[in-house]
């Protein structure tokens, strides 16, 4: 996530090349990707994005360009429909499907229909 907001903010972004941040990060347009999470590579891609520094107004610029494109135009909607069709999958899937209901008196969880 913090990814994400550094680049909405357009601001180059030094991360490892894992959990599909190449699919984000264009290394050397909108950032800079290390081959793997040791130390030695995330050093490399900061001496490389220390190399271009004099680039990083415009290599923020593009990040910036880049994730606004890939975010969808309504994420709060589309995440709030993906949680309302988890829940009625749930429901669906589980005949005894119970929901949560706290106890005022010992702060207890009590099952209910």
């Amino acid at each position: 996530m913090a990814m994400v907001e550094a680049m909405l903010c357009g601001r180059p972004v030094v991360a490892t090349d894992v959990a599909g941040h190449s699919e984000i990060i264009e290394d050397g347009v909108t950032g800079f990707l290390a081959d793997a999470p040791t130390v030695g590579s995330v050093a490399t891609a900061l001496e490389r994005f220390w190399a271009r520094r004099a680039d990083a107004v415009e290599i923020g610029a593009a990040a910036s360009k880049r994730i606004r494109a890939l975010r969808p135009p309504d994420p709060v909607r589309i995440f709030s429909e993906k949680i309302k069709k988890h829940i009625e999958a749930g429901r669906r899937c589980d005949p005894s499907y119970r929901i949560a209901r706290p106890l005022r008196r010992l702060g207890e969880t009590q099952l209910v229909k």
